[in-house]
């Protein structure tokens, strides 16, 4: 009988993380059910409760909203993991934005009550600062047009989290898409923040669309640190092998460039299949290591 039970190995702190917010939201509800009892059998003594002014039916209304507007994120969020057959970790542009949305509207919700809390009508009020908004509208627009872009940018499939693109000068892993920014992580570890705006109007190349990822690598070796380019393929063939087992190099070539007075440039291209991106990163580092050693290893030899 085949076992079909699926075993997760969630990290301490995610799971932590996770039962954190299932009782956040357990207590949001258990107060949002006590203050609908209390308003539908007790409407008299609730509508009596001014305590500084309207302060506990604000209250009320904040904590109905937010529960509202959590229960609505949480709905959205199971059905569409349901439907992608994901586990409650997974994470992409959907769910980004679906969170990005669910904490605008808390913080609309928290604006309303408080303007409820000092008896202003909520309708009069948005009348009443339109001019100051449009003014606030003009002078933030960039804010804006960031903001518009990372909305579009996570409901839309051009990228996701975890793909590599390559925006103007810039390139990376993307690691998260904010209303401000996209964070970018490089090769050299560094995060880059690329803005919404400058992300819309460039030329986006993602490499991982694509069902392979191809590796470049430019370098250059003096005439006497090279026997011959078939010579350096094959090592660095064999110990890529060595080194990682179950690696599937679909394309590898490696080509002369030009020749300098003192050098020889070279072009070296390794083609990864897709499911192998996790590979990336090693691989450079390991081809970049295999090509000193074959260069210092000849160095030996001659010198012997």
């Amino acid at each position: 009988m085949v076992n079909r039970t699926r075993k997760t190995n969630k990290p301490k702190d995610q799971v932590r993380l996770e039962n954190k917010k299932r009782l956040y939201f357990v207590l949001k509800l258990a107060v949002l059910v006590i203050g609908f009892s209390w308003r539908l059998f007790f409407e008299e003594s609730f509508e009596s409760l001014h305590l500084d002014g309207n302060i506990l039916p604000a209250l009320f209304y904040y904590f109905t909203s937010i529960v509202l507007i959590s229960f609505a994120r949480t709905v959205f969020v199971y059905l569409y993991l349901r439907r992608k057959h994901k586990e409650s970790d997974f994470k992409d542009n959907f769910i980004l934005a679906v969170n990005r949305i669910a904490s605008m509207l808390q913080v609309l919700m928290l604006i309303i009550s408080v303007l409820y809390f000092f008896n202003v009508e909520t309708k009069q009020f948005f009348t009443s600062i339109s001019i100051v908004a449009a003014a606030i509208a003009i002078i933030s627009r960039e804010y804006i047009v960031n903001v518009i872009n990372g909305f579009i940018m996570m409901f839309s499939n051009q990228f996701s989290l975890s793909d590599y693109v390559k925006v103007g000068e810039y390139s990376g892993r993307i690691m998260d898409i904010t209303l401000m920014n996209v964070v970018l992580l490089n090769d050299d570890d560094e995060i880059v923040y690329v803005p919404n705006a400058l992300v819309a109007s460039s030329t986006v190349v993602n490499s991982s669309k694509k069902n392979f990822k191809k590796l470049s690598f430019d370098f250059e070796l003096l005439p006497e640190a090279i026997s011959s380019v078939d010579d350096l393929e094959a090592y660095i063939t064999e110990a890529l092998k060595g080194e990682f087992p179950k690696i599937s190099l679909e394309k590898f070539s490696l080509k002369i460039e030009s020749i300098k007075k003192d050098a020889v440039v070279l072009k070296l291209h390794i083609t990864l299949d897709r499911r192998q991106k996790d590979l990336e990163r090693p691989v450079r580092r390991f081809v970049n290591k295999s090509i000193l050693a074959y260069s210092k290893d000849i160095k030996n030899r001659k010198e012997d």
